[in-house]
């Protein structure tokens, strides 16, 4: 136990002695690397996002049992919340669709009847 004891103290004295020998710890550059890490990450994460469009033949196109046509462009994804769905289009797009129903391919340049379902979340690709 002794023998242990005696060990592990002088670890830490030598330890500590390298550190004072060779600068310890050094914040600064730490610090650099973190922020620098923190700025390239969130440019890698950075997505666009969907956006409510004007209805086209390029648009992904959800129409509801009552003919209302809600249409979105670009890629990225978005919650949304469109009660009815009856048709789901794709346009130029492809992607996935969340549904009460269950997730949907979305398919570029095809349209899809399904069973009236509540429209949870778009994904494009």
């Amino acid at each position: 136990m002794k023998k242990v004891f005696l060990r592990l103290a002088f670890t830490v004295v030598l330890l500590l002695a390298f550190g004072v020998v060779f600068g310890g710890f050094n914040s600064s550059a730490h610090a650099a690397a973190y922020s620098e890490l923190q700025t390239t990450s969130s440019h890698i994460v950075t997505q666009p996002k969907i956006y409510v469009a004007n209805c086209t033949n390029n648009t992904v196109d959800f129409f509801t049992s009552d003919g209302t046509e809600y249409c979105f462009a670009d890629a990225g994804s978005t919650p949304a919340v469109i009660p009815n769905v009856t048709i789901i289009c794709g346009g130029a797009y492809t992607g996935e669709a969340f549904t009460t129903i269950g997730n949907l391919a979305i398919r570029s340049n095809f349209c899809e009847r399904i069973s009236p379902a509540t429209l949870e979340t778009v994904i494009i690709f």
